[in-house]
């Protein structure tokens, strides 16, 4: 059966799957904009909205600790996710621990899918409200409001069976879980350009769903330690402060690697990442 279907599936991705917007006719999002237009639009937000445009690439971050740094910004971010995702119901209802009922929210099942309901609305609204902050504050300003966010979600976990705490952690985590899907790629292509994009921001993303794994895992440990998720999200709300900390600090150094591959006359790329050839 699992064969049947990878033979049935496999064709859709590899007669439809494209790596650059002009292999279907298409430009780069944001490609269509003048250089007047996109002055306009910094001079409005107060930040730079291009991105960066020489070549740095994989050979260059490989070696690169401020590269390193932000992939491990984005795996406490799985850390948090993975945590979270996996035991916000059983934190606020209940959990059979090796045929105990350890009461953990006291809340029901139908309660806690409400709170859920609510988490998902809020995770459609965000990964758009998310993208708008992070063109309109920048890097810092959508680093901090989605560590922020993961922080706050946290602590309110913290009080499962208050009737207001589990509602504005689910509000808070869907703001702040969206930081793991659009993060990779804005932070990537803006502080080192799109050469390579696809290996660099695939790193980052198995960083994320790395984290995930150990997030879940740890939390399990976590609560079979204890009978408790408070010691779960204590270690959520040190990964939201280390996430933070990690992803601003390589956007900073992500200038200096710039400015060197700058000096050092690295050729400059196109929207899509190609060399153009002088």
């Amino acid at each position: 059966m699992k064969l049947s279907i990878l033979v049935a599936a496999l064709p859709i991705p590899v007669i439809f799957f494209r790596t650059k917007p002009s292999e279907k006719g298409l430009l780069p999002l944001g490609a269509e904009m003048s250089d007047e237009e996109i002055a306009a639009a910094e001079k409005k937000s107060g930040h730079s909205l291009s991105e960066v445009n020489i070549a740095v690439g994989w050979k260059v971050l490989r070696k690169h600790a401020g590269f390193w740094l932000l992939v491990s910004g984005f795996l406490f971010v799985g850390v948090i996710n993975g945590a979270v995702s996996v035991n916000m119901v059983s934190n606020m209802t209940s959990v059979n621990n090796n045929g105990t009922e350890v009461v953990t929210g006291g809340h029901s099942v139908v309660w806690a899918g409400h709170v859920m309901s609510l988490y998902m609305g809020v995770v459609l609204v965000a990964k758009v409200a998310l993208g708008w902050i992070f063109d309109r504050f920048g890097i810092t300003g959508g680093v901090l409001v989605g560590s922020c966010s993961c922080l706050l979600a946290c602590i309110f976990l913290c009080f499962p069976t208050t009737s207001w705490e589990p509602i504005l952690a689910a509000a808070c985590f869907g703001v702040g879980t969206c930081t793991a899907t659009i993060g990779p790629s804005i932070m990537i292509s803006r502080e080192y350009g799109r050469r390579d994009v696809g290996k660099l921001t695939g790193i980052a993303v198995s960083a994320t769903a790395l984290g995930g794994i150990i997030g879940a895992i740890v939390s399990g440990v976590a609560f079979d330690a204890t009978l408790s998720f408070a010691l779960t999200w204590i270690i959520g709300a040190v990964c939201s402060v280390l996430m933070a900390v990690s992803l601003i600090a390589s956007y900073a150094m992500s200038g200096k690697l710039v400015a060197r591959c700058v000096a050092e006359g690295a050729p400059r790329i196109d929207a899509e990442g190609n060399i153009i050839e002088e």
